[in-house]
Parts: C-alpha cells; sequence; structure tokens
C-alpha cells in the first residue's frame, strides 16, 4: 500500500521498488554485510570497477556502496569531502577510513 498516495493501490511485495535499508556503522551487529571491512572495501571497489588508488566524488562512493550492500551511505556533508567542493575527487582510502569512523 501506498498511504500517502491520494489513491493508494496494493501492488504485490516483489514489485514494490527496493529500498536501502538506512546507515548504520561497519561492523554493527547483525549486519552481515557490513561485518568485514576488507571485504566491503573489495566489493564497493567491484562496484566501482576501480582501485583502491581510485578518485571519485564522496556521492559517487556513496553510490556504489549502496549498490554493493543495500544500505544508505552517511551523510557525506559531516567531513567527507573536508573543505572541498561537494562534487571534487576523493580516494576510496581516504572516503573508506571516513565511513569506517561514521557513527550509526
Amino acid at each position: 500500500m501506498e498511504p500517502d498516495n491520494s489513491t493508494p493501490k496494493a501492488i504485490p511485495y516483489e514489485s514494490a521498488p527496493a529500498r536501502p535499508m538506512p546507515f548504520v556503522r561497519v561492523g554493527a551487529p547483525g549486519i552481515a554485510t557490513l561485518a568485514n571491512p576488507r571485504d566491503l572495501a573489495q566489493r564497493v571497489l567491484e562496484k566501482a570497477g576501480a582501485n583502491q588508488d581510485a578518485l571519485a566524488s564522496c556521492d559517487v562512493w556513496g553510490f556504489h556502496f549502496t549498490a554493493a550492500t543495500g544500505v544508505e551511505p552517511p551523510d557525506v556533508a559531516h567531513g567527507c569531502f573536508a573543505g572541498r567542493a561537494r562534487g571534487d575527487p576523493v580516494a576510496f582510502q581516504r572516503w573508506f577510513a571516513w565511513l569506517l569512523e561514521q557513527p550509526e
């Protein structure tokens, strides 16, 4: 159901659009996809078709993070691009270190 829609309609569960779960910190108990930082880094890089020396904006890294995990990325406005323009590229290693510091 879409209760906020002016004309709600029922749709089969399997037809509902996928929605990522809200961000939880890397290593949070019970979240297998975020359990191992090394495996997580590899999955994000694979989704990005990149290596550890690659550059992308924080938002692009977040996109690949969600594609790899099904989890929303943390808000990049909280220190990811640190004094740079939001769209400026950052190294994967810097972005990933920032990701590991993020609380729930």
